[in-house]
C-alpha cells in the first residue's frame, strides 16, 4: 500500500457515534435494542458525528445513567472545533507538501519511518514540526554568507542537508593536507578528464586523505559547489550545475583550492563565471588555483577572451590546445564563454549528470 502524502489528523479522531458505542460496550448495553429504540437501524453508529439534544436525551433515559447527554453534547461540541482545527491543518500541510515535493530524490529512501511522506521530508531535512519548515530553513540559510547570488533558500537548504548526510556517512581518514596535495601533484586526475568511471571513484580516492567528496544534483537557484567543515575534514561538494563535464572539473578544482588555502572556511559557489571585479580575495585565489592546474595559468582563457565574438576554422580547438597544453574540453569551455563560434565546439563539450 502507497504511503499518503500527508496524514489527515481528522482519521485518528473518535466521532461522537464512536464514544456512544464505547458508552454502551462499557455499560453492557445490547447494540441492536439500542439502535432499535434510536431508530437508528439503518445507521452505522461509528459513522454518526452529529446528534440533536432531544437525541442525546434519549440516550441518557435509555442507558440511564445521569448528566450523559451533557457529556455526549459537551464531547460533541469539542469534536467539532477539534476537526476544524484538523482539517485546516491538512490544508495547511498540502500546502507544505507541494513545496517540498521536488525534495523527494535527495531522500534516497533513507527516510521512510514517518507517519505519511511529508514527515519523511521533514525527518530529511531534520526539522521537527513540519509547520516550521520554511520558517526553519530561512533562519538557516541567513547564517550563511553567500554574496555573489540570491538562492532559493529551501532548494539550497535541502542541497546542503543531502551534502552533510553523506559526510557522515563516510569512513573518513584524518584530514592530511601534505597528502592530499601530493596526489593533486601527481595528476593522475589528469589523464582521466573524461573518464566517468574514474570521476565515480574519486570520493572513494580522497576519503585516504581526509576529504569528504560529494556529488549532489542540481537543485534551482542553488550552487554549483560549496566547501564546508565538520570534524576539521573538509566537505567539497559539487552539483552537476550546467551539466557541462568541463564545469565539473572547474567547480571541483576551484573547491579543492578553497580546501587547500582556506582551511576551515566555507564557502558557495554560486556563479562560475564572474567577472574579475566582482570576485573577493578568496575567490580570486580560489580560481588561480583551478587554472594553474587545469588551464596551465590564465593565457588561455585571456587569448580567448581577447577573440571575443569571432567565428574560427575546426581546427582552432587543436591549436589551441597544443599551443596552451591544455585538453581540449577546456578549450571549448573557454571559446563557449567568450562567444567563440566554431562548429566543432560542442563535440569537445561532454555532458555531465549525477544520478
Amino acid at each position: 500500500m502507497e504511503k499518503l502524502k500527508v496524514i489527515n489528523p481528522i482519521q485518528y479522531f473518535t466521532t461522537v457515534g464512536e464514544e456512544i458505542e464505547d458508552i454502551l460496550s462499557s455499560n453492557e448495553i445490547s447494540m441492536d435494542s439500542f439502535l432499535s429504540s434510536m431508530k437508528w437501524n439503518d445507521k452505522e453508529l461509528k459513522s454518526i458525528m452529529k446528534i440533536s439534544k432531544s437525541e442525546a436525551k434519549k440516550i441518557e433515559d435509555f442507558i440511564s445513567v445521569g448528566e450523559i447527554s451533557s457529556y455526549i453534547l459537551n464531547f460533541q461540541n469539542d469534536y467539532k472545533s477539534s476537526k476544524e482545527s484538523a482539517e485546516n491543518t491538512y490544508k495547511d500541510n498540502l500546502k507544505i507538501y507541494k513545496k517540498l515535493e521536488h525534495l523527494l530524490p535527495l531522500l534516497r529512501n533513507e527516510f521512510s519511518d514517518g507517519i505519511d511522506v511529508l514527515e519523511d521530508i521533514s525527518n530529511f531535512l531534520g526539522i521537527d514540526e513540519e509547520s516550521e519548515i520554511l520558517d526553519k530553513v530561512k533562519e538557516n540559510i541567513a547564517l550563511y554568507k553567500i554574496s555573489n547570488f540570491v538562492p532559493d533558500d529551501l532548494n539550497l537548504y535541502a542541497w546542503l542537508r543531502r551534502g552533510e548526510l553523506d559526510f557522515f556517512q563516510k569512513k573518513l581518514e584524518l584530514y592530511n593536507k601534505g597528502l592530499f596535495t601530493e596526489w593533486l601533484e601527481r595528476k593522475e586526475w589528469k589523464n582521466n578528464l573524461t573518464n566517468l568511471e574514474y570521476i565515480s571513484q574519486l570520493p572513494k580516492i580522497l576519503e585516504t586523505y581526509g576529504v569528504a567528496l560529494v556529488y549532489t544534483p542540481y537543485l534551482e537557484k542553488t550552487v554549483f559547489g560549496a566547501v564546508r567543515w565538520f570534524e576539521n575534514r573538509p566537505l567539497v561538494q559539487v552539483s552537476d550545475k550546467g551539466k557541462c563535464l568541463a564545469t565539473f572539473w572547474y567547480t571541483l578544482f576551484h573547491e579543492f583550492g578553497h580546501v587547500i588555502k582556506h582551511e576551515n572556511d566555507e564557502i558557495f559557489e554560486g556563479q562560475a563565471d564572474l567577472s574579475k571585479s566582482s570576485i573577493n580575495k578568496k575567490e580570486k585565489e580560489a580560481n588561480s588555483f583551478a587554472y594553474d592546474y587545469l588551464f596551465n595559468g590564465d593565457n588561455l582563457r585571456k587569448y580567448l577572451f581577447g577573440q571575443r565574438n569571432k567565428s574560427v576554422q575546426e581546427d582552432f580547438i587543436h591549436d589551441m590546445s597544443a599551443r596552451f597544453g591544455v585538453n581540449k574540453m577546456f578549450v571549448a569551455f573557454w571559446m563557449k564563454k567568450a562567444r567563440i563560434r566554431s562548429w566543432t565546439t560542442k563535440d569537445y563539450m561532454p555532458p555531465f549528470q549525477i544520478k
